[in-house]
């Protein structure tokens, strides 16, 4: 089994694998240096993925105190809308137009 360099020389009883960079200011960054120290590639626009992922299970306050920026740049700047956004507005439409509209029910 391939384990990165960090998970075999932490020390014993360490709690954490990545133990440099706990601080949450610039978390992306680092994150970024750290796939690339694994060898792996990282893909555009981590930090808007990875605030828009947070996003979808926690609150707006942690998501912006963990990515170190305030809500209206996280709104202006890290939120996007995804794939999966857009497939559950159509599943939900679809279901409104099956269902809601057959019982008369005006959706907005």
């Amino acid at each position: 089994m391939c384990q990165p360099q960090q998970w075999t020389e932490a020390e014993e009883g360490s709690v954490h694998v990545i133990s440099k960079h706990r601080n949450l200011s610039s978390v992306g960054t680092q994150l970024g240096r750290i796939i690339e120290t694994g060898g792996l590639t990282i893909w555009p626009n981590l930090c808007v993925t990875w605030a828009t992922e947070l996003a979808r299970v926690l609150p707006s306050h942690v998501v912006t105190a963990i990515c170190g920026h305030t809500e209206k740049i996280a709104q202006d700047h890290y939120r996007i809308v995804t794939d999966d956004d857009i497939q559950t507005e159509c599943r939900v439409t679809e279901l409104w137009c099956k269902y809601g509209a057959a019982r008369g029910r005006n959706r907005w």
